[in-house]
């Protein structure tokens, strides 16, 4: 069970009262993150008649990618509205500092994001003030407001964390066992592995789990999974509609709700699973390959609800673009690799570490279990978080994620 939805109203009550109060007029609007909000905020604002002016970004690579998706895509949040008849008009992306330095009082800088306060306090050390230039169309963190209409969870009791994570580790119990009878190699991964490491269990203000096994391997995974039946599994090979290059573990008996605006997702508590694949053999071959797989994921999320409207033409054009990231994820086997990765993981090209990193498998203790691990964690966990031994800093403390858990009746 896994079902997605597109919740825009939330935002559009606040910018509705921007517009009420005549906030826009005779300003430049900039959104500040090249996210999902941002571009529903823009697609909303097209709707009302209001041209977006540009985007700004902290992260240069985004602002460089916004750009190269132009050229592959050219998606609807970075076209203008009146373009005057000229298809070549878009809406550039910054870096702050390049478009905003020096002051300027008619812009007014727009920041859906759930760093707010930090890119708020950028702003500012800029002379961009609170409520006067830049405003905040909408709270990440209020998930109860958004949950008000969600009809199949009334009723029904919330789970605390302990409860999340005790279901979530039966869950991971099951998946290692089938591992175990069916002789494929599965270890933890991400912050599961560096939470075994540092903490003998869950990193303490983290809220999931993440495993991770040969791409052979995870597809036998989910055929046995789909075979046995005892939880559900949500994956590109089980749904071409499926968003993620990874699978979802999820328990029947529960009821999650996550919030990532502009998506509230239904599942239940679960356990992620991601594929480990080969890459070519000379490093020139793989910056060409990670490249371009890469460049195929940006094209292929911008062909997303919330990213394009859904013609025909996007849709066969998302179907093509999943079957390639799909081959281009199998293409290398991972055991015939010197080199492997999740490919699309969010640690990008940290990800890409020696195959004998994953040669042998030692087991360590997380909460009350014993679970596999890469024989060579240390260089894994290094490859991803550098001195990993190290906490960081209290500010960068936090769960990642939005949700809310229930237990079914």
């Amino acid at each position: 069970m896994f079902t997605k939805k597109y919740k825009n109203e939330v935002l559009f009550h606040y910018l509705d009262r921007l517009i009420d109060k005549q906030a826009f007029e005779n300003k430049k609007i900039v959104l500040f993150g090249l996210n999902a909000s941002s571009f529903a905020t823009k697609k909303y604002l097209d709707e009302k008649g209001y041209d977006v002016f540009a985007y700004i970004d902290n992260d240069e690579d985004k602002v460089l990618q916004a750009q190269e998706n132009v050229l592959e895509v050219f998606p609807r949040h970075i076209r203008k509205t009146d373009c005057n008849n000229n298809s070549n008009s878009i809406i550039s992306a910054y870096k702050p500092e390049d478009l905003l330095l020096p002051f300027q009082d008619d812009y007014i800088i727009l920041i859906s994001s759930k760093y707010y306060p930090d890119m708020l306090q950028q702003l500012s050390e800029m002379g961009y003030e609170a409520n006067v230039h830049v405003f905040k169309p909408i709270d990440f963190h209020e998930i109860d407001s958004v949950l008000v209409d969600e009809e199949d969870i009334k009723g029904l009791k919330v789970m605390d964390a302990d409860s999340i994570r005790k279901k979530q580790l039966e869950i991971v119990s099951y998946v290692v066992d089938v591992c175990k009878r069916h002789n494929l190699n599965i270890y933890m991964g991400g912050g599961t592995l560096l939470g075994a490491v540092r903490h003998s269990g869950y990193i303490p203000w983290d809220d999931d789990v993440d495993l991770i096994l040969p791409m052979n391997d995870y597809k036998m995974l989910t055929k046995i999974i789909l075979e046995e039946d005892v939880y559900d599994i949500y994956n590109t090979y089980v749904d071409p509609d499926c968003s993620n290059f990874f699978s979802r573990i999820i328990d029947r008996n529960t009821i999650v709700k996550r919030w990532s605006y502009p998506t509230m997702t239904t599942s239940g508590v679960d356990i992620d699973v991601f594929p480990l694949s080969g890459v070519p053999k000379r490093m020139h071959e793989i910056s060409k390959f990670y490249n371009r797989l890469h460049c195929l994921n940006r094209m292929y999320a911008a062909t997303m609800p919330h990213n394009a409207e859904q013609t025909p033409e996007i849709l066969a054009r998302r179907s093509n673009l999943r079957k390639s990231i799909i081959e281009m994820t199998e293409e290398y086997d991972f055991y015939q690799s010197e080199i492997a990765a999740y490919l699309l993981s969010k640690y990008k090209e940290k990800d890409l570490m020696a195959r004998s990193v994953f040669d042998e498998t030692v087991y360590l203790k997380f909460e009350d279990l014993e679970l596999p691990a890469p024989a060579g964690y240390d260089v894994y966990l290094e490859y991803l978080y550098g001195d990993y031994m190290t906490l960081p800093s209290k500010k960068e403390q936090y769960a990642p994620h939005n949700y809310k858990a229930f237990y079914k009746n």
